[in-house]
This record gives structure tokens, C-alpha cells and sequence, in this order.
């Protein structure tokens, strides 16, 4: 009860109200799902600093997970999954929770207000900012800030590699078909361009 009260507190500027069936478990990770949240666009746009963790995904289930692979990114999920995942956030929290858009996506690649002119996101250079094909072993990293990797000016992580990102905009325009952006592990160089689209399979 006194983290619930507290987790309205910390948050009464977001207009925080939780759900009154949400777990201790629930409330841990929704408050860390809020404290990793970057501006992005004043007063109107903010995205998590990682990517989408294994904890994260299953902790707003309710379900522990292995404490070694809480912080490494969920991969292997659908549209619909994920769709219900946001959905069942959004209802946890009163807050309105979604994927980006791939402008919203692009502008936050971009750094935002900084408009930084790299090849990649964050830095011009793959290996400071990315895992991918040739240095990532053949497997995702934890998404945590904690790897090596830089960030961009707006401080989020793992945006050109590790695991692709789903944005909520169709693919080529192909209705039900949706865009991944970043590239992941297994990417080419040029398949973790800022630029780089392709369709979730």
C-alpha cells in the first residue's frame, strides 16, 4: 500500500493512477519502465533509454524471471503479444503507452532538437554504438547502458543493433505488415543504418 501511495507521488506529474489489482512485482517494473524514459520531444514525446528487457515483459505479467536474464532485450514475440502487453500497461498505469511511429522513431534516432548527422545511431562509427554481426557473438546483449556501447544525445541505447525495433507504421504501406527498424545482432553494416527498414517477419 505505502508503494502504491509512494509510486503515485514520484509520478503525480505523469498523472500516474495504478490499477488496483497491480502487484508489488508489477509496480517494480512499471516504476523502472518510467524512470528509463527520455524526452524526446517536449512535453509530448518520450522513449524508453533501452530496449524492451525479458524483466520487464514478463514481470508485467506477474511472472519472475531469472534474475542472469532480466535485463537482456525480449525478442521472439509478435505483433498481437506485444500489442497486449502495451494494452495491459496502459491499464495499469491510466498512461497512454504505445509503440512509436517510424518518424517518431527516425526523430529519436536523429537526437532529436540535436539533429546529430550520424551513420548510426549515436555515433558514426558502428562498433562504439552497436552490437551486430561482427562483434556481438551471434547473440543479443543486455539492453542496460551497463555493455560499452554509447548512447545518442538523448541518451537511449541500442538503436542501431542488438535486437530491431517494431515501430507501428506498415511496412512499404502493406496493411497488417509492420516496420522493424535498427537491425539487430545478426545485421549487416549497412542493415543498422539509421535508415535501414524491414518488414517483421
Amino acid at each position: 500500500k505505502y508503494f502504491r501511495s509512494e509510486m503515485h507521488e514520484k509520478y503525480r506529474n505523469l498523472d500516474l493512477y495504478l490499477s488496483p489489482n497491480v502487484s508489488t512485482l508489477q509496480m517494480v517494473v512499471i516504476d523502472e519502465i518510467l524512470q528509463n524514459m527520455s524526452e524526446v520531444r517536449e512535453g509530448e514525446l518520450w522513449m524508453s533509454q533501452f530496449e524492451f528487457t525479458k524483466g520487464q515483459w514478463y514481470g508485467l505479467q506477474g511472472i519472475h524471471y531469472n534474475e542472469v536474464d532480466r535485463k537482456e532485450p525480449i525478442t521472439g514475440v509478435t505483433y498481437g503479444e506485444i500489442y497486449q502487453i502495451i494494452g495491459k500497461l496502459c491499464d495499469m498505469t491510466n498512461l497512454e503507452i504505445a509503440l512509436p511511429t517510424v518518424e517518431e522513431w527516425e526523430y529519436a534516432a536523429n537526437g532529436g532538437k540535436y539533429n546529430e548527422n550520424t551513420l548510426y545511431v549515436g555515433n558514426a562509427i558502428a562498433e562504439k554504438v552497436a552490437w551486430y554481426r561482427e562483434n556481438s557473438g551471434g547473440k543479443a546483449h543486455p539492453s542496460d547502458g551497463q555493455q560499452g556501447k554509447e548512447p545518442n544525445m538523448l541518451d537511449l541505447y541500442d538503436m542501431s543493433g542488438n535486437v530491431g525495433e517494431l515501430c507501428n507504421t506498415f511496412y512499404s504501406g502493406i496493411p497488417s505488415v509492420f516496420t522493424v527498424c535498427g537491425g539487430d545482432y545478426n545485421s549487416t553494416l549497412d542493415e543498422i543504418k539509421k535508415t535501414a527498414r524491414e518488414a517483421l517477419h
